[in-house]
């Protein structure tokens, strides 16, 4: 059980580890190519305006110390989005995030986790043209379910929670574009149950800005 366990996180590290290294390829490819292509026009694709969007999500486990359970699944679900862009530099955005089967560090193979997330956070951006980085941090409140197969019996908690991360938008119109982003996600203890649900999420998904 303890080398199933361990070849588990292994595997969750190893698919975040490539996830984290692929985002900051393309974001130092970003700055170079864009201004080659771009030239004088690295703010043509950073007007002001509201956005809307949606994505395919990922949740990784974070684990502390030897508090680690025998499954490490990673979760899948799908990210909402939306906010304004107030000029250049910088956005305000609200996203709802639903990632099933993420586990946690209660140590028991039985246990089932879905996570339910919602952050209003700040966005500053720095524009290269159609490629655009950013950073991200909010503050929201996640909903807990957890279910033990054993008796099938769930139970909920909602907890305060932070997020802080960073990501990519490449804009193919100045409407469309493609967005990539991982994010730390932190609720609060408010007891000794809501602090093994800390998260890595990784969204990948398309935005439409009007």
């Amino acid at each position: 059980m303890a080398l199933r366990g361990a070849l588990g996180l292994t595997r969750s590290r190893s698919i975040l580890g490539t996830l984290v290294a692929g985002c900051a390829l393309l974001l130092f490819a970003a700055a170079p190519a864009s201004f080659a292509e771009e030239g004088s026009d690295r703010y043509e694709y950073a007007s002001s305006g509201i956005y809307i969007g949606g994505g395919f999500g990922l949740g990784f486990e974070q684990y502390k110390g030897a508090l680690a359970g025998p499954d490490y699944q990673v979760g899948i679900g799908f990210d909402i989005f939306g906010g304004y862009r107030f000029g250049r530099y910088i956005a305000v955005e609200a996203q709802f995030e639903y990632i099933d089967r993420v586990d946690t560090e209660i140590d028991d193979p039985g246990v089932k986790t879905l996570l339910q997330t919602f952050t209003v956070q700040a966005k500053p951006y720095l524009p290269f043209g159609r490629w655009q980085p950013f950073l991200l941090g909010g503050i929201g409140v996640t909903k807990i379910t957890t279910q033990v197969n054993k008796n099938k019996n769930k139970i909920n908690d909602n907890s305060l929670s932070f997020r802080a991360g960073g990501g990519l938008e490449y804009y193919a119109t100045e409407n469309i574009a493609a967005t990539v982003s991982a994010s730390y996600v932190i609720p609060v203890c408010s007891n000794g149950f809501t602090c093994g649900y800390r998260y890595v999420s990784a969204l990948f998904g398309v935005q439409y800005r009007f």
